[in-house]
């Protein structure tokens, strides 16, 4: 199928009513390409954005056949690969970019991102290292240095490299950002707090600042200094969804759903009447077992029409799904999850809930139990949310103890 008739009045690409733009299974005839590169780059860029990483690296590898030179489709397989996971192949488009001399800044950021995403921060750091022995660095790489370092446990690294970018004078608001969330995410608030009270002392803050300083707070238990830090972003106006969901992920991991009912109650209705909000909402009153109110709201919104953000669908259902078991009818429920599944794709942020489900509703088949183990022990490592790690944890029990 034409690349070009998915193409949106925008510039962008969507979906069709019948599938993706490209399908894995189906090989790109010459026809079918697209051969003005800045389409090839714009349709790679929104199979990216969705996740569709075979489809995504097919194109890729079809453009650098005709391209073989151009950077920024080593760059984008680059990104593609890690989402994959496939770091060796990461590795190998790099180091083709380095031997044809076609690397840039772009180049040696996604490497150092693909490196901390696999858990190889040391790998990272040559990367890094030579990129700035090369002189091709600037903020975004620095920052990817620190993330590489905090999502695996070494904030100490972290912060060395956010120390020689402060004093190289190559920071912004997001690397101090990618700062505080280092420490946050290894339990180092007092740390956290001390590069949140610079950001804002020198005027460098944004939205993204005070969510992650909520999020480090609520994450780590301490309720009372998240909601400080939220009541200073709403009286400053520097609040958003995405602010609000960080104080209602910290009251739901403590079990405070009361608190979250209160706190979206008083939000401004643009917030409040938000999919993602809405959503929180009703998963907070099914934990407070009101399953009725919470399967009738459901069922309005997928009815609603303008409730049609694909993930906010999902997640609709799948609280649906839970709502249906916890209230003990099993049956439905697991109707409901085997249709998720079906449908929904792996790569889909709530695809795990729906494995976790149908192993809580006893629904694992012979043939699906070893590719669940594995699935789940994967996601278990790249888990960043506390809630659905306790629920993998809980599924792979469940397996295990069943042989």
């Amino acid at each position: 199928m034409s690349f070009m008739r998915y193409k949106n009045h925008k510039g962008g690409y969507r979906e069709s009513d019948h599938g993706p733009i490209l399908r894995c299974h189906q090989p790109l005839s010459e026809e079918n390409f697209i051969k003005d590169p800045k389409e090839i780059s714009k349709a790679a860029k929104f199979l990216i954005r969705e996740k569709k990483f075979i489809d995504a690296r097919n194109l890729l590898k079809k453009a650098l056949e005709r391209y073989p030179n151009d950077k920024y489709f080593h760059s984008m397989l680059i990104k593609v690969y890690d989402g994959l996971g496939d770091i060796n192949n990461a590795r190998e488009i790099f180091n083709e970019a380095v031997n044809k001399g076609i690397t840039d800044v772009v180049t040696y950021t996604s490497m150092i991102d693909a490196y901390g995403k696999n858990g190889r921060p040391d790998k990272a750091r040559e990367i890094f290292n030579e990129a700035v022995n090369k002189g091709i660095v600037n903020v975004v790489t620095y920052t990817s240095m620190i993330d590489a370092y905090g999502k695996n446990g070494r904030p100490d690294k972290a912060r060395e490299i956010f120390n020689e970018a402060v004093n190289k004078g190559i920071t912004d608001v997001v690397t101090y950002n990618s700062m505080i969330d280092a420490y946050g995410k290894n339990g180092e608030l007092n740390k956290a707090r001390e590069i949140f009270n610079e950001a804002v002392n020198k005027g460098i803050t944004d939205v993204v600042t005070y969510t992650s300083m909520i999020d480090a707070y609520g994450k780590n238990g301490e309720l009372n200094k998240a909601r400080e830090i939220f009541n200073e972003a709403v009286n400053k106006g520097i609040v958003n969804v995405v602010t609000y969901n960080s104080m209602i992920d910290a009251y739901y991991h403590r079990k405070k759903f009361d608190e979250i009912e209160k706190l979206i109650s008083s939000a401004p209705n643009e917030i409040k009447n938000a999919e993602c909000i809405l959503l929180s909402r009703l998963e907070a009153m099914r934990k407070q077992k009101k399953y009725g109110e919470v399967l009738k709201q459901i069922e309005n919104l997928l009815n609603n029409r303008t409730f049609k953000e694909h993930d906010s669908v999902v997640l609709a259902r799948v609280i649906r799904a839970y709502c249906l078991k916890d209230s003990n009818q099993n049956g439905k429920a697991i109707e409901e999850f085997r249709r998720l599944k079906t449908k929904v794709p792996k790569t889909n942020i709530h695809y795990p809930r729906i494995i976790c489900g149908l192993v809580f509703c006893h629904n694992v088949r012979n043939n699906e139990r070893e590719q669940f183990k594995n699935d789940l022990e994967m996601w278990s490592r790249e888990s960043t949310n506390s809630s659905l790690s306790y629920d993998i944890k809980r599924a792979l029990e469940s397996l295990n103890s069943r042989g």
